[in-house]
């Protein structure tokens, strides 16, 4: 199967726009605590300065984990739509396959999960799935507002 390897995104980086507003955001903030709490203003706690070593690394950390939150996102998409490649009928690989050939947009793992989807019919079960665990969520949310509400009332 032919696929786009993700890519990685680069480092965070400073311009002098970015470190402008960052080193500007804490005086911003007791701006913004003054008017909306002008009575408790004293009391709250002033906005913490700007460090942008720390700040530097809190967002390369934060960029580091949603690309690896993204990129095991779209490894399991891609094992799931294998997966169900591989367990349909010989005719519907063929036509996966053809569609999968003829695409012309993105090779991504969820556009090919949509190829799949659309010739095995996965995607109707999953849904079905879905609600049902939607149904049984909403059940227990149910019972438990109304036991609270008996105890309420007791």
């Amino acid at each position: 199967m032919k696929f786009k390897r993700q890519e990685r995104y680069e480092r965070f980086e400073w311009t002098a726009r970015k470190l402008k507003l960052a080193s500007g955001r804490p005086v911003r903030q007791a701006k913004t605590q003054t008017e909306r709490y002008p009575l408790l203003a004293d009391q709250l706690p002033a906005p913490a300065e700007f460090n942008q070593d720390a700040e530097t690394q809190r967002r390369n950390e934060a960029r580091a984990t949603a690309e690896a939150r993204m990129r095991a996102h779209c490894a399991r998409v891609w094992r799931e739509s294998r997966s169900d490649f591989f367990k349909a009928t010989p005719a519907q690989q063929d036509a996966i396959r053809a569609g999968w050939n003829a695409w012309r947009g993105p090779l991504t793992a969820h556009y090919f999960r949509y190829m799949v989807d659309e010739h095995t019919g996965v995607m109707e079960a999953r849904s079905k799935a879905f609600k049902a665990r939607e149904r049984e969520s909403l059940q227990r949310i149910l019972s438990a507002r109304t036991a609270q509400a008996t105890l309420d009332l007791a």
